[in-house]
């Protein structure tokens, strides 16, 4: 328990140190995901071009730890699916696009880890989103 404290910590310094944009998520919508803390960094922007539709959008990323605190398992799957927002204060949210597949295995009790999640838009907020939220089950329905 002691150890999960000083690693949340010094993750915590390393966000603040590094000077870029980050979020922290430490609240929750669903009972389920209560003990949930997201520690998410921006780490690269960009952009997407489908050659089927010829459409670009804006595309951001984000490192994300996500720290299962909580005394149950959360266990993505196909009827379980999980995702990720990006949100502001005003309202607006986006919904990852991509997670990397380590994010997507099965959390423990007490167990983290850390992955790289991806955003895209055609609207350009896309890239300038402060914070970071995780959704299980029925927050990830489009």
């Amino acid at each position: 328990m002691q150890s999960l404290l000083i690693k949340g910590i010094c993750l915590a310094l390393a966000l603040s140190a590094a000077g870029t944009a980050q979020a922290v998520q430490k609240e929750s919508h669903d009972d389920n995901l209560n003990g949930i803390t997201i520690f998410a960094q921006k780490e690269s922007q960009g952009s997407q071009w489908d050659s089927t539709t010829g459409e670009a959008k804006y595309m951001v990323s984000y490192k994300v730890t996500l720290d299962n605190a909580s005394g149950k398992s959360i266990e993505p799957g196909k009827d379980n699916k999980m995702c990720f927002f990006l949100f502001d204060k005003n309202g607006k949210t986006f919904m990852s696009t991509g997670i990397e597949l380590d994010m997507l295995k099965k959390y423990e009790p007490r167990d983290n880890r850390t992955g790289v999640v991806y955003f895209s838009s055609s609207n350009p907020d896309v890239l300038n989103m402060p914070f970071v939220r995780f959704g299980i089950g029925k927050d990830c329905i489009n």
